[in-house]
């Protein structure tokens, strides 16, 4: 990529690092409530189609009837005002709960970006990218894979 020479002293380097060929999630113990985490997941199986969501960590067993569940909301919603417990008639608001070996999606940013990272480096060496991104679509509308 070619950067314009105008732009040159604002370009920042970043330092070379080992991308694990997996997500490194946040341990329950670790979480901590209002911090917003990153809910990382891929669309295809060949890894190619990421999706990052951010997510604000409520807490742990908000119900009060459960042990060990973790409970998150959806960034815009919850910087919208709206919170778990609060029923409103409007309320548009996602909430994913995890149970003790769920969650292995969630991480901070950090390692969010590592796996991103990782996956660009698997899109540039693929070839017909955009011909399996295609397919994709075409298994989605026919139900299955087609060979």
């Amino acid at each position: 990529m070619e950067i314009d020479e105008k732009f040159r002293p604002y370009v920042k380097t970043f330092p070379a690092t080992e991308l694990p060929p997996y997500i490194e999630s946040v341990s329950p113990q670790d979480m901590q409530k209002g911090r917003v985490y990153f809910s990382v997941q891929f669309l295809d199986r060949n890894l190619l189609v990421p999706r990052l969501y951010p997510l604000i960590f409520l807490g742990h067993d908000l119900d009060g009837d459960s042990t060990n569940l973790r409970y998150f909301q959806d960034f815009d919603s919850y910087l919208a005002g709206e919170r778990y417990g609060k029923h409103g008639e409007e309320q548009s608001a996602c909430f994913e709960v995890c149970g003790p070996e769920g969650g292995q999606h969630i991480c901070d940013y950090e390692h969010a970006l590592l796996v991103l990272m990782s996956c660009a480096l698997k899109r540039r060496g693929t070839v017909d990218l955009d011909q399996q991104i295609g397919r994709l679509a075409e298994d989605a509308q026919f139900g299955e894979p087609r060979s």
